[in-house]
């Protein structure tokens, strides 16, 4: 379990490292999003992959035979070697895995009950047949699943088109199916820190993804002032499983959008 913990590791700073070096420069915005999510899957896999060795009996020469032998006997003595206080510390350091798991896949149940509630309590629209659901209990507009979720007070704000047409655009590209995989795999690797800094990227480029996609029908540059003047901006969600509106930074997004 030790080693296979130490290289995913490694291949995850190999596969983000080729990010930053390779992919980042590129133009297409989709072409960055499967990247993340393909090497991230390859991250966990690989490692598992073993090349078979050389049989012993025809593939290892007679040359060799006597070095592989003692290799072998080596690694028996190694084995039957092993203390009882070393066999408490694997089962400590599983027991701690399976504790973080627990906890990962908790944050992922406690998310869609908080949605739950939110929705209970919230009164219902219809915008180009999605239904926005709007609660003066919730202070950032998100997205999930096919659904808006807009703060009481932003209903008669001019920013709410805008907000509704961003909110589409993450519903038209499917960002929550992302959202929904990095949470999961972030509960079952959650020891390996470049799980976050994949998930954290892929979601900075769903607000490329929807900024891009809602400047096709509006002004950049109404866009862009749109959100200068807005005079809320919280970094918080109440889930870990949706899309916040105002939980990226407004100067990358801004940046990305001058962008030639």
């Amino acid at each position: 379990m030790i080693f296979y913990i130490i290289k995913t590791l490694i291949v995850s700073a190999l596969f983000y490292g080729l990010y930053f070096f390779l992919v980042y420069q590129q133009k297409s915005i989709t072409a960055k999003r499967y990247y993340l999510i393909i090497s991230s899957l390859l991250a966990l896999v690989i490692p598992l992959i073993r090349i078979p060795l050389l049989s012993k009996e025809s593939n290892i020469s007679l040359h060799l035979q006597p070095m592989y032998d003692y290799t072998s006997k080596t690694f028996d003595v190694f084995r039957n070697s092993l203390t009882t206080q070393e066999i408490i510390y694997s089962k400590v350091i599983t027991a701690i895995l399976f504790i973080g798991l627990l906890w990962g896949l908790l944050r992922v149940v406690l998310g869609f009950i908080v949605l739950k509630r939110i929705k209970e309590n919230a009164s219902e629209e219809t915008y180009k047949e999605v239904t926005v659901f709007f609660n003066h209990s919730i202070e950032t507009p998100f997205s999930f699943n096919g659904q808006i979720f807009i703060p009481g007070s932003f209903k008669n704000k001019p920013i709410l088109s805008i907000i509704l047409e961003h909110e589409l655009a993450h519903i038209k590209f499917k960002h929550s199916y992302d959202k929904l995989y990095f949470s999961f795999l972030q509960a079952i690797c959650w020891f390996n820190p470049f799980i976050y800094l994949f998930h954290k990227e892929i979601e900075l480029i769903h607000e490329y993804e929807a900024d891009a996609y809602v400047t096709r029908d509006v002004e950049t540059e109404y866009y862009i002032e749109t959100l200068l003047r807005t005079p809320i901006y919280i970094e918080t969600s109440p889930s870990i499983l949706v899309h916040s509106f105002f939980k990226h930074a407004l100067k990358n997004r801004i940046e990305m959008l001058t962008k030639k």
